[in-house]
């Protein structure tokens, strides 16, 4: 097609630029949904691809990669997946601190409208964070808590200067 819309004329080998399509369309990440199809105007023939919305977005022209050491790996699915949600605030600095200690306090809302807070042990370390939850383990019984993630404040422990986590919980 030309940048006015119109067909241009000559002989296509349609099969050839489908087979080209298919090849570009598989390098994109996550696989993008398309219909490919000849039209006809004017006795003109034309490929239209057809590509729908997704609720899979962003997509990528072609892989993504990651550094283990000195070697250079194609990410995974789950792998890219963590690399984009970490560029969410919440996520990015909650997992800057996986593997570290941080402050946990509870803050409970009562019916009444008063907050209760307590300190959890010291000993709690950040494991895991996505863009759904973040995962502590306590380090003295090594069980592990998740969290949802929106009803986590991020504040910061200027005694220990750590990363505090205050959870909410609403107790009505």
């Amino acid at each position: 097609m030309r940048d006015d819309g119109e067909i241009q004329a000559g002989p296509t080998n349609f099969d050839s630029l489908q087979k080209t399509l298919n090849k570009l369309m598989q390098s994109a990440y996550p696989r993008v949904a398309y219909l490919p199809k000849i039209i006809t105007d004017n006795g003109k023939q034309a490929l239209a691809v057809i590509v729908s919305g997704s609720s899979s977005r962003p997509h990528f022209a072609g892989p993504s990669y990651i550094r283990k050491g000195s070697e250079t790996f194609e990410a995974s699915g789950e792998q890219l997946d963590r690399l984009i949600s970490s560029r969410s605030g919440k996520v990015y600095q909650i997992s800057s601190y996986i593997g570290k200690p941080v402050t946990v306090v509870n803050c409970s809302v009562l019916s009444n409208g008063l907050i209760t807070r307590n300190n959890w042990p010291a000993n709690l370390v950040v494991v895991d964070c996505n863009e759904f939850w973040v995962t502590l383990c306590n380090l003295t019984d090594s069980k592990k808590h998740s969290y949802i993630l929106k009803d986590v404040d991020l504040n910061y422990d200027n005694d220990r200067e750590r990363l505090q986590l205050d959870i909410t919980y609403r107790t009505f």
